[in-house]
């Protein structure tokens, strides 16, 4: 039997789960604020570009100190992964685009929960479907059981919103 101590790699596995949690958590929240700001004639598209110019930026510096890294160390990249998750970060802008659409007809409270969760809860279903990575009986039942809390959580905070106009604004008088 294998050892039941985690390794490191398995606890740096759920760090950077926790941190890519977080961060994906606070991914609208400068578009929320800049939302509330913005004149009546801006389009949400307006904000993408910095959004997505952000994100490129990031992923260059740590795709160069990873590179820097592999160069002191002596070890090889693939430079064969690059292509993949360049179209996929074009996927994701698109799909980021998306929810700023979203966002701006829904509000933050049903916007945010329909595109952030919605498009999670679809490739589950998928993958559990169509792939068949969930499998066993004892299993099948936690998925579905998770995906049954996803559902009424999202049902939720759909109806408890109160539609687009129900959102509290920022700086909406709180600090006088």
């Amino acid at each position: 039997a294998a050892a039941t101590k985690p390794t490191g790699g398995k606890l740096l596995g759920v760090l950077l789960a926790i941190v890519a949690g977080a961060l994906c958590g606070v991914n609208a929240v400068p578009f929320d604020l800049w939302n509330a700001q913005r004149g009546p004639d801006t389009r949400p598209m307006a904000f993408l570009f910095s959004q997505t110019l952000g994100t490129w930026a990031t992923a260059s510096v740590i795709y160069h100190l990873v590179g820097a890294w592999a160069i002191c160390t002596g070890t090889s990249v693939p430079n064969a992964a690059i292509r993949p998750a360049y179209l996929s970060g074009m996927m994701w802008a698109v799909g980021e685009s998306a929810q700023f659409v979203s966002l701006d007809a829904l509000g933050m409270s049903q916007g945010y929960v329909f595109g952030a969760i919605g498009p999670v809860m679809l490739s589950s279903v998928i993958s559990c479907v169509c792939f068949n990575e969930i499998r066993g009986r004892r299993n099948l039942l936690g998925f579905g059981l998770a995906l049954a809390l996803q559902v009424a959580g999202v049902v939720m905070l759909a109806v408890g919103s109160g539609g687009a106009g129900g959102e509290a604004e920022v700086g909406s008088g709180m600090e006088e």
